[in-house]
């Protein structure tokens, strides 16, 4: 608990320093004609920002409460680092309509299947100290709810790492269509990978093994068979609040933008944490505001003034967008609470029933 407590706090401290300074920076630059590029690159660097912090933060916690970092943990971060990585080299919106553009666009819809291929393969090859595995083929909602048809060939492997690819590639481009508007993506991600500091210590707490208690033991059926589940709370605490700290200074209008590096890096964290925990299928609940803003954008206009908003301008900077952005973030809170409810529920109803 001490270690998710510290990368929380940490990372959300090093990331609203890190905006601080990149803004400071970004205004000296100003008055320097030879400095255009980095300074262009540098306002739209807020998910490298949120990332580094997260990271740095990660291991900051590890080393202070004298803990090791774990395979799932560094696979999380890793998968945030690569797809971040990603979403900078593209540098543009993800559905332009001509010349370099185009294939940018293109690159990125293969790279980011390929990048989710590579992770689902090691994950589920994979195994822990105790010999579990990091995640697995059978059929994932709150937890393993049974092994996919042809379980144990070739065949179920295929299967999961086709469920991972599938999930993670939607996930991430679905969010990188909502980087046009200034503190959409932070706002309703903090929700979304905050809920998994509650799932994964839930689990930690209902695990199927201990120090005592040997992972041959018969488990009880509302226990959890998960990889290291403390240390993906920690792993998502420290992306939550980076997150946060990022929002401090950018919420709307913001002065560093998010970006596709942070819709990606977000992308990549939550498809990671969905299969390392064994819930893919309740991410599509969670996440399912981050992944579908362009109708829900619609939706929200619908039912606030039977018309379909209008942003002022790409980062808008009127009432009108901020309604729509705070509305947005009830939404995504409202669909986190229905996930982690589900989530609760489940548990409970598999005690009742031993």
């Amino acid at each position: 608990m001490i270690t998710i407590m510290i990368g929380g706090v940490a990372s959300t401290a090093v990331s609203f320093v890190l905006s601080f300074l990149a803004i400071k920076v970004h205004k000296s630059l100003r008055q320097r004609p030879t400095t255009t590029g980095f300074r262009k690159w540098l306002h739209e660097s807020g998910g490298t920002l949120v990332v580094i912090s997260a990271v740095l933060a990660y291991f900051s916690a590890h080393l202070v409460s004298q803990s090791t970092p774990t395979t799932p943990g560094l696979a999380v971060l890793a998968l945030a680092v690569v797809f971040g990585g990603i979403g900078a080299a593209s540098g543009t919106d993800l559905y332009p309509s001509s010349g370099p553009r185009r294939l940018r666009r293109w690159v990125t819809l293969i790279v980011i299947p390929a990048a989710a291929l590579v992770f689902a393969v090691a994950m589920l090859t994979m195994k822990n100290a105790r010999g579990l595995p990091l995640a697995h083929t059978s059929i994932s909602f709150t937890r393993d709810v049974g092994p996919v048809l042809w379980s144990g060939t070739v065949l179920a492997f295929i299967a999961a790492v086709a469920l991972i690819v599938v999930l993670t590639s939607a996930v991430t481009i679905g969010i990188g269509s909502a980087t046009r508007v200034d503190g959409l993506i932070p706002g309703a991600a903090v929700a979304a990978i905050g809920s998994y500091v509650l799932i994964g210590f839930w689990q930690f707490n209902q695990i199927c093994h201990s120090s005592t208690n040997s992972a041959a033991a018969v488990p009880a059926p509302e226990c959890y068979s998960v990889a290291n589940p403390l240390d993906l709370a920690t792993t998502a605490a420290c992306m939550a609040g980076a997150l946060l700290g990022f929002l401090w200074w950018n919420t709307h209008p913001a002065q560093i933008h998010f970006g596709h590096d942070g819709a990606f890096a977000v992308g990549g964290t939550l498809s990671a944490l969905a299969a390392l925990s064994h819930t893919e299928l309740l991410l599509v609940l969670l996440a399912a505001p981050l992944a579908l803003w362009p109708v829900l954008r619609r939706v929200i206009g619908s039912v606030s003034n039977g018309s379909e908003p209008t942003l002022s301008a790409r980062r808008g900077d009127n009432l009108s967008d901020i309604n729509l952005i705070v509305r947005y973030w009830i939404v995504a809170i409202l669909f986190v609470t229905a996930g982690i409810s589900t989530f609760y529920l489940e548990w409970v109803l598999l005690s009742q029933a031993a």
